[in-house]
């Protein structure tokens, strides 16, 4: 019986892992798909090192993968990484004709007055807790909207897939967080995944770098 639970506990902990890097990782291919369907042309470099780093994702989901319960989970999770990717496209259509500051003031505008109805219930824990106060405050001014007005403006200099792609260091960022903070071990494949997806972002930056403006 406790091996069960032990196995249970470790495909949550493998699942856990996988969503976020499955609604990250597969969002530079959405966008690079979004870009052809818009008739644009794909840059080499770009594809090489998007192939890679999602090589590099995939090595980090791995252990994951074999959970029945779980493909549900990523599947939902390449759902969340299309809407990711369609959301990159539009605000590098808007950011041509506005300021990322007025773009991202729109776009979550427009999304806190859709999600207001579902957030009504939690105002009492609001007023109970100055803690969770300043928890939603954090979230909204740091995760949300400085975090999405530089993600703006890189769209708006580099484009939408590069842009996608860069942002694959999130996931690696949390798998080494995770070790540091929380003294959770990843395994020997989510090492080699996390130095495959840095070396490939540090390649595709550098060549960012060497490209005249």
């Amino acid at each position: 019986m406790p091996d069960k639970r032990s196995t249970r506990r470790r495909d949550a902990d493998a699942f856990h892992y996988a969503s976020p890097v499955v609604s990250i990782g597969g969002a530079p291919l959405f966008a690079g798909l979004a870009n052809l369907l818009r008739g644009r042309r794909i840059a080499r470099h770009w594809a090489w090192s998007t192939s890679a780093a999602t090589v590099g994702m995939a090595l980090v989901v791995l252990p994951g993968s074999h959970d029945a319960s779980s493909r549900l989970g990523v599947l939902f999770a390449a759902g969340a990484a299309a809407t990711y990717a369609l959301q990159a496209h539009y605000i590098e259509a808007l950011g041509q004709r506005h300021r990322p500051t007025e773009v991202v003031a729109v776009l979550f505008s427009a999304s806190a007055v859709i999600l207001a109805p579902a957030a009504a219930p939690l105002l009492p824990l609001l007023s109970n807790e100055p803690a969770a106060a300043g928890g939603i405050v954090y979230l909204g001014l740091f995760t949300t909207s400085i975090a999405y007005w530089l993600f703006a403006s890189g769209v708006r200099h580099v484009g939408a897939p590069v842009a996608v792609t860069l942002s694959l260091i999130e996931p690696v960022a949390a798998t080494v967080l995770g070790a540091v903070v929380a003294h959770e071990v990843p395994g020997l494949l989510q090492i080699v995944g996390v130095t495959i997806t840095v070396t490939a972002l540090a390649v595709l930056s550098a060549r960012l770098a060497s490209t005249p403006t």
